[in-house]
């Protein structure tokens, strides 16, 4: 089970680098909901003693039993969160990290007025993060 396991992965590894040139990063997560998010920039990743090893070109590393990852995926942010500079792409509710509701995007999706930190918009029927610098 554990070499299909491993040659399914070395399979699929090297298909996605040559379609993942838009994702900066790699994400690694484990089963208890950890996730460690690398810079592909020299991303090296090998299997030994039944651990994943990571390390990139700046030195980050991530380490972790094989049994214990849940998912491994390019990311195009470090952290989950969608950097906005005072925009969302349309109307939406906001909330702060509290879960109160702090206002509305406008019909242009503006964000006004709200300190630098970060919020959950939610519109769409959809909720994603967002950072307001």
């Amino acid at each position: 089970m554990f070499k299909k396991i491993l040659l399914t992965l070395l399979l699929v590894i090297p298909a996605g680098v040559a379609m993942a040139d838009d994702y900066p990063y790699f994400a690694f997560q484990t089963s208890n909901g950890e996730t460690k998010t690398l810079s592909v920039t020299g991303l090296k990743i090998t299997f030994s003693n039944g651990n994943i090893v990571a390390t990139n070109e700046e030195g980050a590393n991530f380490t972790a039993s094989i049994e214990s990852l849940a998912k491994m995926y390019f990311s195009s942010t470090a952290t989950g969160i969608d950097a906005i500079a005072e925009s969302v792409a349309a109307e939406g509710e906001i909330y702060n990290v509290q879960g109160v509701r702090v206002g509305r995007t406008d019909e242009m999706g503006e964000v006004r007025g709200l300190p630098e930190g970060v919020y959950v918009v939610k519109r769409d029927g959809k909720t994603r993060k967002v950072l307001v610098k």
